[in-house]
């Protein structure tokens, strides 16, 4: 099934980009782009689920600052 939807210039173009670039349909691309926002989504819910479950005693200040290094 087909749908007409209208949405602004600097969206299309952001879209275009993705569809070029990962050569996908407009279609796919949305998927794509759904599918990355959810699983950001889950990582973020996760995330506030640890929220507060460490002590401060418990945390490797080393590691931590790798990790805010990106490794």
């Amino acid at each position: 099934m087909v749908k007409v939807i209208t949405i602004r210039d600097d969206v299309y173009a952001g879209l275009f980009r993705v569809k070029r670039d990962k050569q996908m349909s407009f279609s796919e691309a949305i998927e794509y782009l759904l599918s990355v926002e959810n699983q950001e989504r889950r990582k973020n819910t996760n995330m506030f689920v640890l929220s507060g479950s460490v002590s401060r005693e418990d945390v490797d200040r080393r590691l931590l600052d790798r990790m805010r290094r990106g490794f």
